[in-house]
């Protein structure tokens, strides 16, 4: 008998009759008596009988059950019956047969469990099914019933606020009456008014005064009802949502609801239960400044999995305690950490001191939680943050746990790197490490702002001059005091991203008369918060005296980033789509349609659109359209989480717009993502436009089920369908320097041990000893999707040292009294005791021994680096003695990416597949130097020496320098050129700087070959460098350039042109297999193809967009339909030289053509269009 399917529709009901066997002929249902009314019992249902064993062959004997009812028949009889009825209950108990509903601190969804006979159970984990917290409280105060905790607001009704939003402005009091409102007189005798609706032409009450506090599940309301009559039978009322934030903000208005309802959200440390706050901030030993702070939450905690129980998560904070939750149970206040499991929950440690750094990395340490299992010490928890610029939205990850005692957890993120500061042009900057960009261009004003107190007034304006400046023309700040004008800055529109701030100066201004070596400055500091009608104008703060510097403050929600979720949870499995996000650029999307000819559509996702010089995009927007005439509309902005539908798996994001449609609406855009395994994250697809609303599809791994399996030492992901590969390492001996080296095996014994007394895969040696930190037959290995690593862990190793009740470890073998000890001891003391320090009679480092025990265990993260080849450990940390962690930066830890040939820019497709080769290369002489060049991936039959991930490489005098890595590969379109620059190649200058090649393509109509053009050295200046800005511009960043010109017809492959081809040449490069034996089919060279020889080439079977991949140790093989012809012929092609291309025979004859469209002018970032979107006549088509 098949299973029900998992949803839960109450409009659905199973069969009335369940029977035996499939074969069986349906009975006809009997008929379901209702309970008596007259009685007063309960319902009876008929008993079930035990359900026969199901088997493959049909059976003779037909059990016929009596029937039993579907939860819609059930819920449709309880309808009948008040609540009081004495049938209600055994009806609800009867309902809890379907459903068993449990509490837990999410939401959840609903899990079949099991079947009996004709009934179905599910089982529902939900913070739903939980009682809520609730109180009441007055004199504008409130009782927290979990903590005991009073929280007080009566501070934030000292005075009348205003809060503006659009054509209305609303005044607000906090448990007080608005003297003088214009809604005073509104208000019924013996009532005073708290909220009052205006706008141009009068004020509405909007609510009477009420100083009764609402806590509800960890919220805090106030309502004001007794408002004016609307719509003609609802009572307007304001209702004010406080949450708990660490800085003081303004109401926000939030919306209107359909009963009148006025709904403010206001953000307050006083909505918070009360802690010692702990510096987010700190130092490494270079001086370098970090802060961990934008990963304190105060909406809700972060979450991490539990790798054993499904149902347990982790809760943690940064740097403050939890945030308050519903659920079953409730962490205690004050923990930073808690176990979840299902009705219990444990404190894993409390705040206790600001990040630390230790051993390379930040480490947060949280103490004091619950006893551990020994009943003396308390459990702890650290965190120990890797630095990865790439990665903003992750999670913490468990990585050991010793003894239930301490936690350790490991968490790659941007915020863990250091403070830098971030300069960009146009009123714009991004902040680095998220990648959000913050627009204050709307602040900029015709008419300027002015300031004005007993001393002085000030003009202003932001990233713009002052109009009719009586301080002259260009200035940004003009001060007036005593009858003087002061230049205080001259605008310009830089703004600064410095230590989580927006900062904009204004230099340059008039001689300062304190310090005449000064000159008069402004500096502006833009504050999250907030807009409202007070705090639109920036307000001056300090006047410096001795430097003549001016500050400003600028409260303003420009300067807050704004923080969306970019997952969703599916039963207790995350779908994270944070890799999508694009921190650089965007993705481009062309759709042509008859009515509007050619739009390209930019997108993000869970973000704003990145600046570029090049896309003038709305402010804002995640998605917008460009029209032919160069028109950009707004059609989508963040709005919210992606969503899941649990009937049909779908994960769909929805952004609306603030751009007007039609009359009746707003344009608005939804993605759908579909599951594709593979590497390739995808690209999104143009599907339709209906009803203002754009819907794209995206086909991506991110949201398909996660699988792993684990042969040898070899990991298969099946999301991404492929193989990480370690078996290389396993035949090598590692080991870390020092003096006490760990030497470490992978998935095999460590090698070479100089006692030969450890057979473990890590093993500790100190002195004439070793032990092991774990066995190789108990290995476990995994992938992390959102850290982009392997993890390997070995357990099973020697016992870990004993521990105090202090939980300081033991420093063994110690000596005391002349005399050496393993072990623990009860020398001289009534119970067992050990030294943690060397000389424990004159220092004291002694201590209790505890009783606990563990075995010793080791973890190795194998991180990507392109440039590490195999690689080789680093230690990380050892915890408590008991547990070491390594970092391993090795290639074989990469996935493949395919590298971008295609492009889209203005309506236009450029296609540089053709130059690209998986069994050939390019090469050529200049200067008595051999060159190796290949487009889209690594040099193929080149030197030996020529590493396996260049892409250009040189040879000179029998000696092979690396030019450029394939996996640096970006593209941009530049005056009438493509320049393809490949970096990080070898040392150059003294090991200052690295190798860099630019591959300059330009359209011609004719074929060309790569020639050598120049060689820039840092430092250097050319007398032509006007010529070259981007590359002088980019060679200070990298080091020398090599730029290599190759003028190719290829770079003219642009589609969706009208122009005949008749006289058009291009390349093919052709991929054959020994099996194909067809004319001109070469392996591995560019040849020219007359026409004719296209109408029965099978496009997919040559140079594949698929094989465009760099790959570490393992080919992945093209899902693609190879079947597909090409469509027709292709026109004319021209004969080339290849004699540049190693082994290639020459070719025919060149024929010329004439150039159907030239590239752009300027320069621009390009946007890569995504192979499997491709078709035969896209690729060729001319």
């Amino acid at each position: 008998m098949a299973k029900h399917p998992t949803r839960w529709d109450e409009g659905r009901s199973p069969p009335l009759v369940c029977t035996a066997a499939s074969s069986a002929v349906p009975q006809p249902a009997t008929e379901i008596q209702p309970p008596s009314q007259d009685t007063g019992t309960t319902p009876s249902w008929p008993a079930p009988k035990p359900s026969p064993p199901l088997s493959s062959a049909p059976s003779t004997n037909v059990s016929h059950r009596t029937v039993q009812p579907s939860l819609a028949q059930v819920l449709e009889r309880k309808r009948k019956y008040a609540a009081t009825h004495p049938h209600t209950q055994a009806l609800n108990v009867h309902i809890a047969k379907f459903i068993s509903l449990e509490m837990l601190p999410y939401r959840g969804s609903p899990v079949f469990q099991e079947q009996d006979g004709c009934e179905y159970v599910f089982l529902w984990r939900t913070s739903e099914a939980c009682p809520v917290a609730r109180a009441e409280g007055d004199n504008c105060q409130v009782k927290d019933p979990k903590y005991d905790y009073v929280y007080d607001l009566r501070t934030l009704g000292e005075k009348v606020v205003e809060v503006v939003d659009g054509q209305y402005n609303y005044q607000l009091k906090v448990c007080g009456e608005i003297h003088g409102s214009e809604c005073s007189s509104q208000a019924p005798a013996g009532s005073t008014v708290s909220s009052c609706q205006m706008n141009a032409k009068k004020g509405i009450l909007a609510g009477l005064t009420n100083q009764k506090l609402v806590y509800e599940d960890g919220i805090i309301m106030l309502n004001y009802t007794g408002g004016a009559i609307c719509h003609n039978k609802y009572n307007r009322s304001t209702l004010i949502i406080f949450h708990c934030d660490k800085t003081e903000g303004k109401p926000v208005f939030l919306k209107e609801t359909p009963d009148c309802i006025y709904k403010f959200q206001w953000r307050t440390p006083l909505a918070c239960l009360p802690y010692k706050p702990i510096d987010c901030s700190f130092k490494d030993n270079l001086g370098k400044s970090y802060d961990l702070s934008p990963l304190s939450h105060y909406d809700e905690n972060w979450e991490a999995d539990s790798p054993t129980d499904p149902n347990a998560k982790y809760h943690i904070n940064v740097c403050r305690p939890l945030v308050p939750e519903t659920g079953p149970a409730s962490c205690p206040h004050g923990s930073a950490a808690c176990l979840l499991e299902g009705n219990k929950a444990t404190n894993l440690g409390e705040l206790a001191s600001s990040p630390r750094w230790e051993n390379r990395v930040p480490v947060l340490e949280y103490k004091n939680g619950d006893r551990c299992p020994d009943g003396i010490r308390f459990k702890t928890t650290t965190i120990r943050f890797m630095c990865d610029l790439n990665t903003a939205a992750s999670r913490p990850q468990l990585i050991t746990m010793l003894q239930d005692c301490d936690y350790t957890f490991l968490w790659v993120t941007a915020y863990a790197c250091p403070l830098t500061e971030s300069t960009h042009d146009e009123c714009r900057v991004s902040n680095p490490a998220s990648g959000y960009q913050f627009n204050l261009a709307s602040l900029t004003s015709k008419a300027g702002y002015r300031i004005e107190d007993r001393e002085r007034s000030i003009q202003l304006n932001i990233c713009s001059d002052i109009n009719n400046s009586s301080c002259g023309s260009g200035v940004g700040v003009c001060v007036s005091q005593g009858g003087k004008y002061i230049n205080a800055g001259k605008s310009q529109k830089r703004i600064s991203y410095v230590d989580q701030m927006l900062k904009l100066s204004y230099e340059d201004g008039d001689q300062c008369d304190k310090n005449p070596l000064k000159k008069h400055r402004s500096i502006f500091t833009f504050v999250c918060a907030a807009d409202t009608a007070a705090g639109r104008l920036p307000s001056l703060t300090s006047y410096i005296k001795d430097t003549c510097t001016w500050e400003f403050s600028w409260h303003t929600h420009l300067a807050c980033e704004q923080e969306i979720k970019c997952s969703v949870k599916n039963g207790t499995s995350l779908i994270d789509l944070s890799p999508l996000i694009k921190r650089v650029g965007y993705y481009e999307v062309l759709q042509s349609t008859e009515k509007d000819g050619f739009s390209d559509f930019y997108i993000n996702i869970c973000q704003p659109l990145n600046d570029d010089v090049n896309v003038k995009c709305p402010p804002g927007a995640s998605v917008c359209k460009a029209t032919p005439a160069g028109e950009t509309i707004d059609i989508g902005r963040p709005s919210g989480a992606p969503q899941i539908d649990q009937t049909t798996q779908t994960v769909t994001i929805r952004m609306d717009s603030r751009t007007q449609c039609d009359s009746s609406g707003y344009y608005s855009t939804t993605i759908l993502f579909h599951c594709s395994a593979g590497t390739d994250l995808g690209r999104p697809k143009f599907a339709q436009f209906s009803e203002c609303n754009y819907l794209f599809e995206w086909d991506t791994p991110l949201v398909c089920p996660d699988k792993e399996s684990v042969s040898g030492c070899s990991l298969t992901d099946q999301q991404l369908q492929y193989t990480f590969n370690f078996s290389s390492l396993s035949k090598e001996p590692y080991h870390t320097p020092g003096p006490n080296p760990y030497y470490i095996g992978v998935c095999a014994p460590a090698q070479n041990v100089p006692t030969g007394k450890c057979s473990g895969a890590v093993c500790l040696q100190s002195g004439n000893t070793a032990v092991s930190f774990g066995n190789a037959n108990a290995m476990k290995m995994e992938y992390r999707h959102q850290d982009n690593m392997v993890l390997l862990q070995y357990v099973g190793g020697d016992p870990c040292p004993p521990v105090t009740e202090d939980g300081v470890p033991c420093r063994l073998p110690f000596t005391y009294k002349g005399k050496t000890y393993n072990t623990c001891t009860t020398e001289d003391r009534p119970r067992l005791w050990c030294a943690t320090a060397a000389n424990p009679e004159k220092t004291g480092n002694w201590g209790y021994c505890s009783s606990a025990t563990d075995i010793r265990q080791s973890t190795i993260l194998f991180r990507c680096d392109e440039n590490s080849g195999k690689g080789s450990p680093e230690l990380q940390s050892v915890t408590k003695e008991c547990s070491a962690l390594f970092e391993w930066k090795t290639q074989l830890a990469c996935l493949p990416r395919k590298l971008d040939c295609k492009f889209i820019f203005n309506h236009q497709t450029y296609d540089l597949r053709m130059l690209s080769s998986m069994t050939g290369s390019w090469d050529f002489i200049a200067n008595g130097d051999r060159y190796y060049l290949n487009l889209c991936q690594s040099v193929n039959k080149g030197p030996s020496s020529c590493s396996e991930t260049a892409s250009v490489c040189r040879e000179s005098k029998g000696e092979v320098q690396v030019l450029g890595q394939v996996h640096t590969q970006t593209v941009t379109l530049q005056d009438k050129a493509i320049l393809v620059t490949y970096s990080n190649g070898e040392f150059c200058n003294n090991g200052r700087q690295r190798f860099s090649t630019t591959i300059n393509l330009i359209c011609k109509n004719i074929t060309g070959k790569p020639v050598l053009e120049k060689q820039v050295d840092i430092g250097k200046t050319s007398d032509d460098e006007n010529q070259y800005q981007g590359l002088s511009g980019r060679s200070q960043a990298v080091g020398a350039i090599l730029s290599i010109l190759l003028v190719i017809l290829v770079a003219c492959l642009v589609i969706n042109t009208e122009e005949e081809a008749d006289n058009e040449t291009e390349w093919l490069m052709e991929e054959v297999s020994a099996n194909h034996g067809k004319p001109h089919h070469e392996n591995g060279h560019v040849k020219s193809v007359k026409a004719g020889a296209f109408t029965s080439l099978h496009v997919d079977d040559l140079d594949s967009e698929d094989e465009v991949l760099t790959v570490p140790e393992v080919r992945i093989q093209s899902a693609r339909n190879k079947q597909r012809n090409s469509k027709g012929s292709l026109g004319q092609y021209a004969s080339g030289s290849d004699e540049n291309l190693i082994g290639i025979a020459n070719g025919g004859q060149e024929q010329t053509g004439k150039s159907r469209s030239g590239p752009r002018k300027k320069e621009d970032k390009l946007n890569i269009a995504s192979f499997h979107d491709d078709s035969d006549e896209d690729m060729l088509n001319v």
